[in-house]
């Protein structure tokens, strides 16, 4: 049988309000539980499509999100995804659409909005 992995890179991209572009909050947004809680998500959610599995496509689809003052995500969108895999960029839409909500960012201790792209990658070993 073969084990699945995914690996994910998140990292913050520009933070902005309706006036401003903030790219150093003082916090940033974050998943409930940090990095292992959100990899954890992952993990169990994912659901590697099976067009990929058996034409043995890897790779790393990108999505973009915004994690709003009241933590929701949305705005979400695939900014690039794996070549001759839609199934794959819809999956990694599908997880970050279903997310629950964020913990919001803060500037001068008021929630901001705050623009996230998030690489998921799919690859079995």
């Amino acid at each position: 049988m073969r084990l699945l992995f995914i690996f994910f890179l998140l990292f913050s991209t520009i933070s902005f309000s309706q006036e401003e572009l903030f790219v150093d909050p003082e916090e940033p947004a974050g998943f409930p539980g940090g990095h292992s809680a959100f990899r954890k998500y992952l993990v169990e959610n994912m659901k590697y499509p099976q067009d990929a599995l058996d034409r043995g496509i890897t790779g790393k689809c990108y999505v973009s999100f915004v994690v709003d003052t009241n933590g929701v995500c949305k705005d979400f969108k695939v900014i690039k995804g794996i070549p001759d895999c839609p199934s794959c960029d819809q999956e990694a839409f599908r997880l970050v659409k279903l997310m629950p909500k964020w913990n919001p960012g803060l500037l001068n201790g008021k929630p901001i909005p705050k623009l996230y792209r998030v690489p998921i990658v799919f690859k079995t070993y």
